[in-house]
């Protein structure tokens, strides 16, 4: 069931967010305390405690040998009377030696047992926090990520609202910018004041360099690899007389998850924030600002689909927004229009 928070106060989603960010670190750190532990039991039962017990089987089994060797030999050896010595000693020796051996083998079965049981257990922990580190590593950064979007939104607002004297309606303000609505429309009309807004606001939906380098890596979507981009927009692209850097095909793309049934997508180039990171992000332009994102190689996106290439080695800075398999606009890191001219901009809206 949906429900809609009241926010009256920014200061609110401020302490949530810093709440998110101190149960993130928590979260983080006893995880890796827990891994810790894990690891630490693991090598004391496999490694330490495994070796001894053989170790001691071993010497001790050489003791019974000797035991049963020198009560042989007492037992054979006479008196000069012609009697038998007494073997108590040496029978109690024997004892005593094959009882330490019969321990040795029971701890080491035990060890043998336990390790097994270790095995069973960490397995099933790993199964049972595996949601949790994902909400770590990647659904809590895309949360607080959106949290700043909505808190630098709000305070925008505010700050136009108190300028102009009128009242100031948080609630609705939040409302409307939890949903990201509105991005179609912007973009539905003329160049440049309304749509350059709705650029910018996509600009602001892209992940950070943190969340992108945390995106899991996954298959990659059929609907998104098989996009077609019309072969006119592919060949004016190509045309640009722009630096081009091709991203190497190990680099990673990140998408949000379920943008690749999303009929009107946007792709932006930031800055790599390394060589796995390509700085291609792909999104939705319309709906609730993604907080799932997952990360394809290029070079298997290229190898199931080849329509990329000449959109992939764009420069840093780009912005291509698509609807369909039409380049709607392609722009630099400035949000000047690349492509297409305003001209023939003009004549795809008259459906020319």
């Amino acid at each position: 069931m949906s429900q809609a928070a009241r926010v009256e106060s920014i200061e609110r989603l401020k302490d949530l967010r810093v709440a998110l960010c101190l149960f993130a670190e928590s979260a983080r750190t006893g995880l890796l305390e827990a891994d810790s532990e894990i690891q630490r039991v693991g090598l004391w039962l496999k490694n330490e405690q495994l070796r001894y017990w053989k170790s001691q089987i071993v010497s001790r089994s050489e003791l019974l040998t000797r035991a049963k060797i020198a009560l042989n030999q007492k037992k054979l050896t006479k008196t000069p009377l012609g009697g038998h010595y007494s073997c108590v000693d040496e029978e109690k020796a024997l004892q005593l030696a094959r009882r330490r051996l019969e321990e040795a083998e029971t701890k080491l079965a035990n060890v043998q047992k336990w390790n097994r049981r270790l095995d069973e257990e960490v397995f099933e922990y790993k199964g049972q926090v595996q949601a949790l580190g994902r909400m770590v590593d990647s659904e809590l950064p895309a949360a607080i990520a959106r949290l700043d979007r909505m808190i630098e939104s709000l305070e925008s607002y505010v700050s136009l609202k108190a300028a102009s004297g009128e009242e100031v309606d948080l609630h609705a303000a939040f409302a409307s910018v939890a949903r990201s609505s509105g991005l179609g429309e912007l973009l539905d009309s003329p160049w440049p004041e309304s749509r350059e807004a709705a650029c910018a606001e996509l600009r602001k939906l892209s992940p950070s360099a943190e969340i992108r380098q945390q995106a899991p890596a996954g298959s990659i979507p059929q609907p998104l690899a098989g996009r077609i981009v019309s072969q006119a927009d592919r060949d004016g692209i190509t045309s640009l007389n722009l630096t081009r850097t091709a991203p190497s095909p190990g680099s990673r793309l990140v998408f949000a998850a379920g943008c690749e049934t999303a009929s009107d997508l946007y792709l932006e180039r930031s800055e790599p924030a390394g060589p796995e990171d390509s700085g291609w992000y792909a999104g939705p332009v319309e709906g609730d600002p993604p907080d799932r994102f997952q990360a394809v190689h290029i070079g298997e996106l290229l190898a199931q689909g080849p329509q990329w290439a000449p959109i992939l080695d764009l420069p840093v800075g780009t912005l291509l927004i698509l609807r369909a398999d039409t380049v709607e606009a392609l722009l630099d890191d400035r949000d000047t229009i690349l492509w297409p001219a305003p001209a023939q901009s003009a004549d795809k809206r008259r459906g020319t």
